[in-house]
């Protein structure tokens, strides 16, 4: 298990790679070789099933504060979860993961 240290609380921290779109350099997470590690063990993590409320439905970020205690963890509950879009995947009545983070923060 890798444990990641946070500087922010975004997922830009865990792990960045520079790449170049249109002659420009961009600071990106994908093939960072910690932000892949990171996901792969996302899966590993303990987590509880929760059910999401109807004031959380559609609400990441509201989730993210009722459990992490800070709505910039928004990223970490769509994609513990799979979820793109959380109008459709995040709706009340809808049992999601959510991982026990607060140990790697």
């Amino acid at each position: 298990m890798v444990l990641v240290k946070f500087r922010s609380r975004g997922p830009n921290e865990v792990g960045k790679n520079v790449i170049t779109h249109k002659s420009r350099s961009v600071c990106t997470t994908l093939h960072s070789n910690e932000y892949e590690t990171f996901l792969k063990d996302l899966d590993e993590k303990p987590f509880k099933l929760i059910k999401i409320t109807s004031g959380e439905e559609a609400r990441p970020d509201v989730i993210a504060y009722n459990y992490y205690g800070s709505s910039e963890y928004y990223w970490l509950v769509m994609q513990t979860n799979n979820i793109s879009d959380p109008y459709e995947g995040l709706l009340a009545g809808d049992v999601i993961k959510i991982i026990d983070f607060i140990t790697y923060l």
